[in-house]
C-alpha cells in the first residue's frame, strides 16, 4: 500500500512539474481593463467560463478585464462578421475574465460552456438568433421584430423587452424565462426536462414533450396545441 501511495505521489509530482503544467498561467490578482480595436461585427460567439456584458452603442468596441499579466494572452478578433474570444496559452486560474462589448445591433449570439452574458441597456434590431448551451446563463433586454432562441443542456435564459415574434426551442434541463418579453405571437417547442415561460398577447403555439413545461403569463387570443400537454397560464 505504501508503495502504491509513493507511486501516485511521484506521478502527481511529475504531472505538476511537466512542461505542460509549467506552461499554464495564473493571474496575478491585479485586475486591469484594456481596450481592443475591432472591425465591425453583427454576431458574437463566447465559450468557456467567461463573462460578457453587451452595451448598445453607435460604435464597435471591446474592453477586456482580467489580470494584468494575462492581457497579452487574450485574443479578440472578428471572423466572418463574428466577434470571438480565445486565449493563446492555457490559463489555469484568473481573477476575472470579462468582456465589455459595445455594438449597435446583433443578429446572432452563441454562448456555450459556463459563460455568463447580460446586457446593459436595451439591444435593438430586426432579427436575433440566440443559441445557448452547457451551463451558461444569459440575461438580455431586447427590442426586436423577431427572436429565435435555442437553449439546451442546463442553460438558463432570461429575456425582457419586446418582440413581434419569438420562436423558442428548449431541451435537456434548460430553462427560458421570457415572462417579461412581451411578444405578439410565440412558437415554443419544449422537450426533455426543460421549462419555458412566455408572454404572448395574440397567439401561442406550443409543443411540449417528456417532462417539459410551457407556461404563459396571460391567456393569448389564440392557443394552438401541436403536440403537448404541460402548458399552464
Amino acid at each position: 500500500m505504501k508503495k502504491v501511495v509513493i507511486i501516485i505521489f511521484m506521478g502527481l509530482f511529475t504531472l505538476a512539474t511537466s512542461p505542460l503544467a509549467q506552461a499554464q498561467l495564473k493571474g496575478n490578482g491585479e485586475l486591469v481593463k484594456q481596450d481592443r480595436t475591432v472591425e465591425p461585427f453583427d454576431a458574437i460567439k463566447l465559450g468557456s467560463a467567461h463573462d460578457l456584458v453587451i452595451i448598445p452603442g453607435d460604435v464597435y468596441g471591446v474592453t477586456v478585464e482580467t489580470d494584468a499579466n494575462l492581457q497579452e494572452f487574450v485574443k479578440v478578433e472578428v471572423r466572418n462578421s463574428t466577434l470571438q474570444f480565445e486565449t493563446t496559452k492555457v490559463i489555469r486560474k484568473y481573477t476575472e475574465m470579462r468582456f465589455y462589448v459595445t455594438v449597435p445591433t446583433l443578429k446572432s449570439l452563441r454562448v456555450s460552456g459556463a459563460a455568463e452574458v447580460k446586457t446593459e441597456g436595451t439591444l435593438k434590431g430586426n432579427e436575433l438568433e440566440l443559441v445557448v448551451s452547457g451551463a451558461s446563463e444569459v440575461a438580455l433586454h431586447l427590442d426586436y421584430a423577431a427572436i429565435m432562441v435555442n437553449a439546451s443542456g442546463a442553460s438558463e435564459v432570461v429575456l425582457a423587452g419586446n418582440a413581434t415574434v419569438s420562436n423558442i426551442e428548449c431541451s435537456g434541463a434548460s430553462e427560458i424565462k421570457a415572462n417579461s418579453l412581451v411578444t405578439t405571437s410565440s412558437v415554443v417547442r419544449a422537450s426533455g426536462a426543460s421549462n419555458c415561460n412566455v408572454n404572448a398577447t395574440s397567439s401561442l403555439a406550443y409543443d411540449a414533450s417528456g417532462a417539459s413545461d410551457v407556461n404563459y403569463v396571460k391567456n393569448p387570443e389564440v392557443v394552438v396545441v401541436r403536440n403537448g400537454k404541460n402548458a399552464t397560464s
